[in-house]
């Protein structure tokens, strides 16, 4: 009897010990996720094109793709709401022109009827997240996220004026307008993947050396897929 007493008092002892353990293990792997991380680094590339004058026929989607690439910082700032700095690269330029009677209108207006070059960019962007997340860690497989800022370009390019007529190079700069809107997918807790779309709007119709052939300033359109990753996990507990 006394036997009986000292192992189910032993086997209960070990039960309460192995139990109690377990529940330390579960609550640190609870936690873990819970750790603050409100940072992170994006980077990104893929295809992008310029709404241009002379940059090619739109309707008719006849126009050259050319690299982008961007690095960004973001930072959470509510359950919806992240605060995003960018800065970029990307290349710019034209499909020639195939309409000789463009071609000959542009010339006669001392206008550049093709160019090559590259924009960079700097700008600043709240995104709004379709679904919140109090803890970066603990957020859905998928998301949708939508975001509208301001910024700066300034671009550098090769001016092709035709009929003999140096090149010419050209910088200008202008203050722009950045629309993006993305899918993420979560590769694990702390790493992101990313199909975002992104527009530019200028301020500016100088940047192809061709002004008020259409009726809209030159726009930059990118198409990148992007790695996020999460920074700086500070329990908080």
């Amino acid at each position: 009897m006394k036997f009986s007493i000292y192992a189910f008092s032993t086997l209960m002892c070990i039960s309460m010990h192995l139990i109690l353990n377990s529940t330390q293990v579960l609550g640190q792997n609870f936690f873990k996720y819970k750790e603050a991380a409100n940072h992170s680094i994006i980077l990104g590339g893929g295809p992008s094109i310029i709404y241009a004058d002379n940059g090619g026929r739109f309707t008719q989607f006849r126009f050259k793709f050319y690299p982008s690439f961007t690095l960004g910082y973001s930072k959470a700032v509510s359950d919806h709401l992240d605060v995003r700095l960018n800065v970029g690269h990307q290349r710019i330029g034209v499909r020639e022109a195939d309409d000789q009677n463009r071609i000959d209108a542009w010339i006669e207006n001392g206008s550049a009827i093709g160019f090559s070059g590259f924009a960079n960019f700097v700008d600043v962007m709240p995104t709004f997240k379709l679904i919140g997340t109090k803890y970066p860690l603990i957020r859905p497989e998928f998301n949708l996220h939508l975001g509208a800022g301001v910024g700066i370009l300034q671009s550098r390019t090769n001016l092709n004026f035709g009929d003999n007529t140096p090149n010419r190079y050209q910088q200008s700069t202008s203050f722009y307008i950045p629309i993006r809107s993305g899918l993420s997918y979560q590769l694990n807790p702390n790493t992101d993947l990313i199909f975002e779309g992104s527009m530019f709007i200028t301020f500016t119709d100088e940047i192809d050396g061709n002004v008020g052939f259409n009726r809209f300033n030159d726009h930059l359109f990118q198409f990148q897929i992007m790695v996020k990753r999460y920074l700086n996990l500070r329990s908080e507990y």
